[in-house]
């Protein structure tokens, strides 16, 4: 028997994943649900994955994805699914850790970054929920130095702040 194409794969990652996370090898199973989901953006997969993430600590991760496996499932008019993600991102909420990044003298055309990512600047001040673990904070400008920070985040229910200097010329 030979896979054929993605939806077989995608079965077998799903399958597998199940099989560790039923055996409480989570570090072993997000991967198998992360290349699922790449293959195919199930409901299922995606549930199964927020779960995974809380279980190793991405919390963060866990609660948005919960939160769009709610939305989806609304939308799907899933109405049990839906109360189950919500249920799920509830109870995760309480636990997590944010990271505000305060820019004190933004430079016209400010670019500011997290972990490669934009950070628009509404939510400049923002507690933002975080995965625990480190962050690198980036911030450019035309005609300035870059600044950039490397922090690391603990596994709290509280709010860490990052105070951007004002970037040199």
């Amino acid at each position: 028997w030979v896979l054929e194409g993605p939806a077989e794969i995608d079965c077998a990652l799903f399958a597998e994943g199940r099989t560790l996370m039923e055996k409480e090898r989570f570090e072993e199973a997000c991967p198998k649900f992360e290349e699922s989901l790449r293959l195919d953006q199930g409901m299922g997969t995606q549930f199964n994955l927020a779960h995974c993430w809380e279980k190793i600590g991405r919390t963060a991760s866990a609660w948005a994805l919960f939160l769009d496996v709610a939305a989806a499932a609304r939308a799907d008019d899933q109405p049990k699914r839906e109360a189950a993600a919500r249920e799920r991102a509830k109870a995760i909420e309480p636990k997590l850790t944010r990271m505000r990044i305060e820019v004190t003298e933004g430079a016209p055309d400010t670019r500011v970054e997290r972990d490669g990512q934009d950070v628009g600047k509404a939510a400049w001040g923002t507690g933002v929920p975080v995965d625990p673990g480190r962050h690198v904070v980036r911030v450019t400008a035309p005609g300035k130095k870059p600044w950039s920070d490397s922090i690391e985040v603990p596994a709290a229910p509280r709010t860490f702040t990052v105070t951007v200097p004002a970037l040199d010329d």
